[in-house]
């Protein structure tokens, strides 16, 4: 019955934090994640994780602490994200990560996270599994979202013509990635680009971009996006996506991974 009721307060708190969401995203519209470009994400995740430690202190003295680091809280919080990111799924709606609901949810969900892997921070042997676990997902969830500001996805459009040294974003702005791509050859079969690059301050050189195999150059990954053909000409349509916060996601993935597998072989063991 208790455990019920600690559900009960979970789902109560998501639906107040969705109101609270509704009104901000009403009066002050959705958030901006660009205002937390670098480097004020890093401060802010610093911030962040400094507050949960803090707020750890006093677990023991206050119930709603313990509260947050139980399942009573984490539950309630995953099944809400999970609906909401399904929805985004389904939808394909940009503007749902930015709705002020599913972020302080999603702030919710990952305090809880934190506080969790604070309250079950021990080296033994047996909670391995569930320290690579939980830190593994927080890493995720948090970077993820922080780094989402940093996150630039460029669109270029390259011929055999000359080098271009210009891209654009999903409103029409133009930028310059540092380097030009000229097409040298486009195979429509393969669905490949054979390019040249050129750098300012480099002699230019080959490269090759297929649909699952794209390129990494000075941070950015350029992949095969689309072709067109205009009289004798050759348009070959690529994606730079520059993600700095990517292999910090990778890393909590490769976490969440080692602790599947740590905790499979420490169950073969007690099993012997």
């Amino acid at each position: 019955m208790a455990r019920k009721k600690s559900f009960t307060a979970g789902f109560i708190t998501i639906a107040a934090l969705a109101a609270v969401g509704l009104a901000l995203q009403l009066t002050i519209g959705p958030l901006d994640w660009a205002v937390l470009h670098w480097p004020k994400n890093a401060m802010a995740l610093t911030a962040f994780i400094t507050a949960l430690a803090i707020v750890s202190i006093w677990r023991e003295n206050c119930r709603a602490i313990r509260w947050m680091a139980s399942l009573d809280a984490a539950v309630p919080s995953l099944l809400a994200t999970g609906a909401v990111t399904i929805i985004y799924g389904i939808t394909g709606n940009p503007s749902t990560i930015s709705n002020w609901s599913f972020v302080l949810i999603y702030a919710f969900m990952t305090t809880s996270l934190g506080l969790t892997c604070i309250k079950r921070l021990n080296f033994k042997l047996r909670n391995i599994p569930f320290l690579l676990n939980h830190i593994g997902l927080f890493t995720v969830l948090v970077c993820a979202a922080l780094g989402s500001a940093d996150r630039e996805e460029l669109k270029m459009a390259v011929s055999k013509e000359h080098p271009q040294w210009h891209a654009i974003d999903d409103s029409g702005f133009g930028y310059t990635p540092g380097f030009a791509l000229r097409l040298d050859n486009f195979s429509e079969e393969k669905f490949i680009s054979d390019l040249t690059v050129y750098k300012p301050d480099a002699d230019p050189f080959k490269i090759k971009v297929s649909v699952n195999h794209p390129h990494t150059l000075d941070g950015w990954k350029i992949y095969q996006s689309g072709y067109d053909s205009y009289g004798d000409g050759d348009v070959s349509i690529l994606s730079l996506v520059l993600d700095p916060w990517l292999p910090a996601v990778y890393a909590g993935i490769f976490m969440l991974i080692a602790g599947a597998v740590t905790l499979l072989l420490t169950k073969k063991t007690s099993r012997k």
